[in-house]
């Protein structure tokens, strides 16, 4: 007797923690609180129960059972989320300001908003696409040394340029009492 176990749905009756064996033997008397389900049939249940989620060749969320996709099933469209989450790792010196992108990095960032950018062990996530018409403007916001850093990796679409810049936040105070806020450069 196998000792898998198995959770699921079967005509409306949970089944769980129930070994699959057992489960079949007792559909096969006519037991248990499915009479007349017989083991083909379960089988087949079982067959098209999903076991795994993935994103097909556009992008669009779909069920596998182990590995094989499922066919009775239309593609779920997550609109802006297009398959999965590809990190784009640029690579230059660890004091570059500016470079330039492949075709094919741009190509992949611009594929998902959820995609990101890799630079300098630093991931930046896409804040602004589109704000400003031709450029894309990823965002990292870091703490160095007790002091907080926003940087940005702005792509020019047109030309695959991109530039760098970091800003420090200031030190802040705000006074309670007084209702004043005070900043530290």
């Amino acid at each position: 007797m196998s000792e898998n176990l198995r959770i699921t749905k079967l005509h409306g009756i949970q089944i769980a923690d129930t070994r699959v064996d057992d489960l079949i033997k007792n559909m096969n008397n006519g037991g248990g609180n499915n009479p007349g389900v017989t083991s083909e049939k379960f089988e087949e249940l079982v067959a098209v129960t999903p076991t795994d989620i993935a994103f097909d060749e556009n992008g669009k969320l779909i069920l596998k059972h182990d590995s094989n996709v499922i066919t009775k099933q239309t593609p779920l469209d997550l609109g802006e989320i297009k398959g999965p989450v590809i990190v784009v790792d640029v690579e230059a010196r660890e004091t570059a300001t500016n470079g330039q992108l492949t075709e094919s990095q741009l190509a992949t960032l611009q594929k998902s908003n959820m995609n990101m950018v890799m630079f300098n062990h630093e991931v930046y996530t896409l804040m602004d696409k589109g704000h400003t018409e031709g450029f894309l403007t990823y965002t990292h916001v870091g703490i160095e040394n007790d002091l907080i850093y926003i940087k940005t990796f702005t792509i020019t679409v047109e030309n695959r340029t991109w530039v760098l810049n970091i800003r420090s936040v200031p030190e802040m105070s705000y006074d309670a009492d007084t209702k004043t806020l005070t900043i530290t450069e």
